[in-house]
């Protein structure tokens, strides 16, 4: 978990692999090579290459999986900065969300990437704060 801490990601990209995602047909949503696939398309278009594109994979994929968690774990406090949505394999939420998943430190739970929620949903409030949008 400390080399995806480590890495270093822009929002935006978290937002153009959550399109991607989004994108895949359904089927494909839930198969992590289908996934992983996606986003090493959406890296094609960028600068990077060897370590620094692995990091780069693993850290979209943690976090968005771990954003994924927060939803399917029922934090309402999501309700503010998403749009509701009939498809379960997709988060359509604000820029200042993904700004938030960026950034947050991911922590190691049963093997999987989680965010700590109190801190994650604090971070999000600052955010909208920051920008006015709270």
């Amino acid at each position: 978990m400390d080399e995806v801490n480590e890495t270093r990601i822009d929002a935006s990209l978290l937002v153009e692999a959550n399109a991607a995602h989004a994108a895949l047909p359904e089927k494909d949503r839930q198969d992590g090579t289908a996934t992983a696939l996606a986003f090493s398309r959406l890296l094609d278009n960028k600068p990077v290459s060897g370590k620094e594109r692995r990091a780069l994979l693993r850290a979209i994929q943690f976090r968005l999986e771990a954003l994924a968690r927060l939803e399917m774990h029922g934090h309402s406090q999501l309700g503010a900065w998403t749009l509701p949505s009939t498809d379960k394999d997709a988060i359509y939420g604000s820029e200042l969300l993904f700004e938030a998943a960026a950034q947050e430190p991911l922590v190691e739970i049963n093997d999987e990437a989680h965010f700590n929620s109190e801190s994650f949903f604090s971070r999000l409030l600052a955010l909208s704060e920051a920008k006015g949008s709270a």
